[in-house]
C-alpha cells in the first residue's frame, strides 16, 4: 500500500503532531500569522515540511488548530480561581462543565442554584492561566490587532475567554455603559497587555500580585462595578 504525501516514516504522529503545535505556538505569537512560516515552525519541531502539512494541510490550518488548543478558558488555575467559595459563602459553583458549542467554555445553567464566579474571580483566574501560558497573552494579542487574513479563520473567531467574562458580567447587577461584548473584549486586551509587560520586565511574584489586583480593581472599573 502506497503511504500518502508527506506521511511522516517513523516515530509516532501524535507526538510529532504535539511537537509542531508547540513550535508553532511559540512562532505565531512572536510574529503573528503573517510573520510566521511553516518551514521555520518545521525546523523548529524538527520535522520536514512534508510532515508538518501532512498533519494540518496549510498554515491557516496550522493556525486553527494552534488557537484552539491554546484556548482553554477553565484549566487548573481558572477552574481553582472560579470555584473557590468567597468569604461567608459557599459558592460560587459550577454549575455545568459542558463546554458551550464551538468553544471549550464552561457555561453556567439557569434556573440551577449554581451561580457565575464574580467578574473579579474570572479576571484572577485568567490572569493566573495567562502567568502559566506566557504564549498565550501574545498569541491573543495578534489574534485581536492583526487577525490572519485567511478563509480558515473567516469569520473572525472570537476569544472563548470572554465567556466566562459574560457569564459574570450577566450575573452582576452593575453596568459600565458599554455592552458586554464590547466590555469583554476591553477586559482581555487590558489582561493580556499587562500580562506582556510584566513577563518583558521580569516581574517577581510580588510585582505579579500588585499587577493583578490592579488589573482586577481596572476590570471592575470597566465594568461599572466599582
Amino acid at each position: 500500500m502506497r503511504r500518502p504525501v508527506g506521511r511522516p516514516p517513523g516515530g509516532k504522529p501524535e507526538v510529532m503532531r504535539r511537537a509542531i503545535l508547540a513550535s508553532a505556538r511559540e512562532i505565531f505569537s512572536r510574529a503573528g500569522f503573517d510573520g510566521a512560516t511553516t518551514r521555520a515552525v518545521a525546523a523548529r519541531a524538527g520535522v520536514n515540511i512534508a510532515t508538518l502539512h501532512y498533519h494540518f494541510g496549510t498554515k491557516a490550518g496550522l493556525y486553527d488548530a494552534v488557537w484552539e488548543g491554546t484556548q482553554q478558558p477553565l484549566d487548573e488555575p481558572l477552574e481553582r480561581s472560579v470555584t473557590t467559595p468567597s468569604p461567608g459563602t459557599s459558592g460560587p459553583t459550577l454549575a455545568s462543565r459542558t463546554p458551550s458549542p464551538g468553544t471549550s467554555a464552561v457555561t453556567w445553567s439557569p434556573g440551577t442554584s449554581a451561580v457565575p464566579p464574580s467578574l473579579a474571580q474570572v479576571v484572577g483566574g485568567l490572569w493566573d492561566q495567562g502567568v502559566a501560558k506566557p504564549d498565550l497573552a501574545r498569541l491573543a494579542l495578534f489574534h485581536q490587532l492583526v487577525p490572519p487574513d485567511s478563509p480558515a479563520s473567516r469569520p473572525h473567531r472570537a476569544d472563548p475567554r470572554a465567556a466566562p467574562i459574560l457569564a459574570a458580567l450577566a450575573a452582576g447587577s452593575a453596568g459600565g455603559g458599554l455592552p458586554p461584548e464590547q466590555t469583554a473584549a476591553l477586559v482581555l486586551g487590558l489582561l493580556d497587555a499587562a500580562l506582556l509587560v510584566c513577563a518583558s520586565r521580569k516581574s517577581t511574584r510580588s510585582g505579579d500580585a500588585t499587577a493583578r489586583s490592579r488589573v482586577i480593581g481596572a476590570a471592575l472599573r470597566l465594568a461599572g462595578e466599582r
